[in-house]
């Protein structure tokens, strides 16, 4: 392409983004100045290849008289202020289209946290002007705000668009190049970083609405509730495909598809998949739209849109049609982990955590964050910041219940509010659960270490009773909650002359009384090659508690037969089948007589990397 119809091309980019930053009413965080971009903008910016920019990587020109460098100095100062107040959305904002797609490739951005990032910027040297009008120069940062790093040189390179307005063309650092120019074909043609590998046909038919788990735990509430009915007997496998990598999260089923985060071995690109449930066909895929991205955990379905989870440099929730893969919106909240979203209403909640400087990780300071987004727009309607590591999150009537390494969090729904914050906490991956006037999970006390079953009031934090439990927590602990009871998977702990054995605890809801214990009947010789083990969250579907067991052990003993799929009967506390030897890392799905889990296997490469489907008849 000649540089006349680049320049075209280039100019027609901006338009299109001044126009999505135009859309929705999304105003900046305090600090921050810049109009924001929005969800909507970023996935239309995202789904366009970056053009080949040779000037990038050495740019060249002539000196820039001081009295004309106002438009660099104005950007750098601008770009800080965002960064201080955590506002990414309002950073990505000073950006041209071409410099969000540049800086949202790279492997060390600098865009820091929703906690915001402090830096001191230490001067603007050797400003040019390009042979295109552009502006370049270096930017000297202290990294630490404080004194305490070396100095950083950022290359900026600047651009002014139809409108007058100049923005941010390019923003490297020396750590943050090796993937700054995204995505490529073989033959070196740049691909958009928001695409689809593989979509539908035009005619390819929707399934009609129907039983559905469309949320980590079946709902936002993470009861652990299925739509079934289940299997009355072991069902059989009847396909497994290949996620790419490993996955103990949950997938999505509904409307004739499993959904779930994967990796392209293609693409070499993570991505969100979509299956044929009847038989294991590739649907569609759509990748990740950030580079060094993954997708870490179950996505949410709610109505015609799905709410992916996306972890990178900087993270986020990206809206695809769930029929299509067709993107809609990308929410960025910058560097973050991200767990299961949980939609419900009109809202898409999400929650995780980091550290405030990705570059002073010596300080360890951990930054919390909790988001309340516009389900049809990606608009932030809420955050809420604390020094916590929080994990994944339940939705109730009033509030939103976070796991912490400081406790579980009661959050108002309306306006994201701290209510009450308890001492106990699930584990670390695990949610709590959500049942009427209860909250109740498996996990810990964080101020004695104490672990066991506890059930708080969700208006109060109050405790209403707990369990304590001799758990093995390496292996896990899981809750679901179904009509009056409580029902807790765990591992007795390891004793001199036990390994433990996997068990299904049910508890009333009301007072934590014990209904019953249902304990795998393996022996301790057969469990007696076993080198680890993890056991799934229960899934409720009718009369029964579903859930799963993978074993690490050498493949020719008899421990990988406690590996698999156990259902049990809810009335009785019974074994009403068994799946032996399908390593099996996620809470099963169970829809239409038919069960859906990550897993591997005797002919797999590992377990949790495979989506296997079994079905009775």
């Amino acid at each position: 392409m000649n540089r006349a119809a680049c320049s075209v091309f280039g100019a027609l980019l901006l338009a299109l983004w001044l126009l999505a930053h135009g859309r929705g009413t999304v105003t900046a965080l305090p600090g921050c100045q810049a109009l924001p971009a929005s969800a909507t903008g970023l996935a239309a910016v995202l789904s366009t290849p970056l053009r080949i920019d040779d000037a990038i990587a050495n740019p060249q020109g002539e000196v820039v008289p001081p009295a004309e460098r106002a438009p660099m100095g104005n950007l750098v100062a601008a770009w800080n202020g965002c960064l201080a107040a955590g506002d990414v959305r309002g950073l990505l904002g000073l950006f041209s289209a071409d410099g969000v797609r540049r800086l949202l490739s790279e492997r060390a951005p600098m865009v820091g946290g929703p906690g915001g990032l402090q830096v001191t910027v230490q001067a603007v040297n050797d400003v040019v002007r390009l042979a295109d009008g552009r502006l370049a120069g270096r930017v000297v940062i202290d990294p630490s705000g404080a004194g305490s790093a070396a100095p950083i040189t950022l290359t900026m390179v600047i651009a002014q668009g139809g409108d007058g307005a100049w923005r941010i063309d390019a923003l490297t650092a020396p750590d943050s190049t090796e993937s700054g120019a995204g995505p490529a074909t073989a033959d070196g043609q740049p691909l958009p970083l928001l695409r689809r590998p593989i979509a539908p046909g035009p005619d390819t038919p929707v399934a009609a609405p129907g039983p559905m788990s469309p949320m980590q735990g079946g709902d936002a509430a993470r009861s652990g509730s299925q739509p079934g009915p289940p299997p009355e007997s072991a069902p059989p496998e009847v396909w497994r495909a290949p996620t790419g990598w490993f996955s103990g999260a949950q997938p999505v089923v509904g409307r004739g598809l499993v959904i779930f985060g994967g990796f392209s071995l293609g693409e070499r690109q993570s991505v969100v998949e979509a299956l044929d449930s009847s038989r294991g066909g590739v649907r569609w895929q759509t990748t990740a739209p950030v580079g060094w991205a993954e997708i870490p955990d179950t996505p949410a379905l709610a109505g015609d849109l799905l709410f992916a989870p996306v972890q990178a440099p900087v993270s986020g929730v990206v809206a695809l049609v769930a029929w299509t893969g067709q993107p809609v919106w990308f929410a960025p909240f910058g560097f973050t982990s991200v767990t299961a979203p949980a939609a419900d209403g009109e809202t898409v909640y999400v929650a995780g955590w980091g550290v405030r400087n990705p570059r002073e990780r010596g300080l360890d300071e951990s930054v919390g964050s909790v988001f309340a987004l516009d389900q049809k727009t990606g608009r932030e309607r809420w955050r809420f910041i604390d020094s916590s590591r929080f994990g994944p999150l339940a939705v109730g009537r009033e509030m939103v219940y976070v796991s912490s390494n400081r406790g579980l969090y009661a959050l108002a729904r309306s306006n994201g509010e701290k209510r009450w914050q308890a001492r106990f906490t699930p584990l670390p991956g695990e949610p709590p659960v959500v049942s009427g006037d209860t909250v109740v999970f498996a996990g810990s006390d964080v101020t004695s270490g104490a672990t066991g079953v506890f059930a708080l009031d969700t208006t109060t934090g109050a405790l209403r009773w707990r369990k304590d439990l001799d758990a093995s927590l390496s292996v896990g602990l899981g809750t679901a909650a179904a009509r009056d009871t409580v029902y807790v998977t765990w591992w007795e702990a390891p004793t001199d002359d036990s390994v433990g054995v996997p068990v299904l605890s049910a508890y009333s809801l009301s007072d934590g009384s014990e209904r019953w214990v249902y304990r795998a009947s393996v022996t301790q010789e057969e469990l007696a090659a076993a080198t680890g083990a993890t056991i799934t969250a229960p899934s409720i579907a009718g009369d029964q508690a579903v859930f799963g067991v993978a074993v690490q052990a050498p493949r020719d003993t008899p421990a990988t037969r406690a590996s698999g799929i156990y259902a049990i009967d809810t009335n009785s506390g019974q074994l009403r089948w068994q799946v032996s030897g399908l390593e099996t890392a996620s809470a099963p799905v169970v829809v239409a007589d038919a069960a859906y889990v990550m897993g591997g296997g005797a002919t797999d490469a590992g377990r949790g990397s495979s989506v296997v489907a079994l079905r009775s008849g």
